[in-house]
C-alpha cells in the first residue's frame, strides 16, 4: 500500500507557479485528470508480463480519503503472458486523460509518500512520454527498505540513494 498525504492548501515553490495540484481531497477525477487502466508503458495496455511483473491496472485499486490516496493489490484469478497468476493493482497517470497534463523540463515535482514493506510491492513516481523519455523521480523496493532507486533515461544517468534515516517503509 503506497499513500500521499498532502498539506490542504498546495503552494508552489518560492519562485515558482503552481501549474497543477492533486490533493486527493475528492474522488478521484477518472477520464478527466486521471486514467487508471491503462498506460503505453505497458505492452499489453493494461499489463506489462515482462521482467515478470504482475500488475493487472484496475482502476477500484486506488482510493482516496482525507487526502490520501492508497493503492491496493489483490490477486486477479488470471494468469498473465509469463505464465504468472496477475494481481489488480491500482495506477495514477494523466496520459489518455482528457487533461492530459504532463511534466515539462524546468518544473518541480513534490510528493509525500509513505512506503509499504510488503514483498512485491514496488511503488514509483515516473513520467513517461510517447514510449521512452522516461525520467524515475524514485522507483522503492522493499528488498532495500533504505534505498531509492532515481534515473533519467532522457539525459542516461542513475543514482542510488541510501539513508536508513529519511528511507524506510
Amino acid at each position: 500500500m503506497t499513500t500521499h498525504s498532502a498539506p490542504s492548501t498546495p503552494t508552489a515553490a518560492p519562485g515558482r507557479s503552481l501549474i497543477w495540484a492533486e490533493e486527493f481531497n475528492t474522488p478521484i477525477a477518472w477520464g478527466a485528470k486521471w486514467t487508471g487502466d491503462r498506460s503505453s508503458a505497458y505492452r499489453y495496455c493494461d499489463h506489462n508480463p515482462d521482467d515478470n511483473k504482475l500488475d493487472l491496472l484496475t482502476p477500484r485499486c486506488v482510493t482516496v480519503s482525507n487526502g490520501t490516496a492508497t493503492f491496493t493489490a489483490a490477486p486477479a484469478g488470471r494468469t498473465l503472458e509469463n505464465g504468472r497468476q496477475a494481481w489488480h493493482t491500482g495506477l495514477l497517470t494523466t496520459e489518455y486523460s482528457a487533461e492530459g497534463f504532463q511534466v515539462r523540463t524546468g518544473d518541480h515535482v513534490e510528493t509525500a509518500v509513505r512506503l509499504p514493506s510488503g514483498t512485491g510491492a514496488w511503488p514509483a513516481l515516473w513520467t513517461w512520454k510517447d514510449g521512452g523519455n522516461e525520467v524515475d523521480s524514485f522507483e522503492y523496493h522493499p528488498d532495500n527498505p533504505h534505498l531509492l532507486e532515481l534515473s533519467n533515461q532522457v539525459n542516461p544517468a542513475s543514482t542510488y540513494h541510501t539513508d536508513a534515516d529519511a528511507i524506510g517503509p
